[in-house]
């Protein structure tokens, strides 16, 4: 993958399954459980357990883009995970939302169909235009 801008110092760069997973696989299901839209029903032990084969199968399966710094490819600064054009889920370290880097990761999507959908998630669609649903 081509590395591209979204403000100075952020790149996109490949993903690297040996070296990325265990950072998505810790970050996306806390950030769906407890950035919920609906008060979870389940356990987070149970849920996340559950969730986290699902996450493994779409990282095998979907697009992942990555968004580091490009003196520091290996600082995950955030991350979006693609299905047929269709995003998955979008996240971004809160240090560095607003500055275009989940823009970036979401270029040339046009819909967000996320196994869970989050308020932020659900407010970050609406900002880039993108249909959003459950």
């Amino acid at each position: 993958m081509e590395a591209q801008k979204a403000d100075e110092g952020v790149v996109l760069r490949s993903f690297d399954p040996a070296q990325d997973t265990g950072f998505i696989v810790s970050t996306w299901p806390k950030a769906v459980y407890f950035g919920a839209i609906d008060e979870p029903s389940t356990p987070w032990s149970t849920w996340a357990t559950a969730v986290h084969e699902k996450i493994k199968q779409l990282l095998g399966t979907c697009e992942v883009r990555i968004a580091s710094e490009a003196d520091k490819p290996l600082l995950i600064i955030g991350y979006s995970v693609v299905n047929d054009n269709r995003l998955e889920f979008v996240y971004v370290k809160k240090d560095y939302r607003g500055v275009g880097v989940g823009r970036l990761l979401c270029s040339g999507i046009g819909e967000y169909q996320p196994m869970n959908l989050t308020k932020a998630g659900l407010g970050f669609a609406k900002a880039m235009k993108m249909r959003a649903g459950r």
